[in-house]
């Protein structure tokens, strides 16, 4: 037979998730510059890699997003190979996600027209390594 479970809540819940946040909010400063670190790491690789390609991205933007576009190259296409690659990226901007067309957010930073289809927005976050 099956014994009932208890009517009383686990008492130590809320100790264990306030010291999970605790230790989240002490550990972030240094994760984001960990972050950050990387994101600059990582678009100096590409701007060296991909001909033609552009930080699209504000020099004090988030420290764990990096926005590029690289002309004439269709976003859809270069975000299969990606995606088939392992890597997990999104063209457009967040606000866009799943809206065909060109980005309302895009076009008021100013990007040409034809780069719209070719922006690719990378996330980092604290368990991005460098491999």
């Amino acid at each position: 037979m099956k014994p009932w479970p208890s009517p009383l809540p686990n008492a130590r819940q809320p100790w264990n998730l306030g010291e999970a946040v605790a230790l989240a909010v002490a550990e972030r400063p240094a994760a984001m510059e960990r972050v950050r670190d990387l994101k600059h790491l990582l678009a100096a690789e590409l701007t060296a890699a991909v001909p033609g390609l552009e930080i699209t991205d504000a020099a004090d933007g988030a420290p764990h997003i990096l926005h590029v576009t690289i002309p004439k190259i269709d976003g859809s296409a270069l975000l299969t190979h990606l995606d088939q690659a392992g890597i997990a990226c999104s063209t457009g901007s967040a606000c866009a996600s799943g809206r065909v067309g060109p980005s309302h957010v895009l076009v008021a930073m100013g990007t040409a027209n034809d780069w719209n289809g070719s922006a690719l927005r990378l996330s980092l976050a604290p368990t991005t390594t460098r491999a």
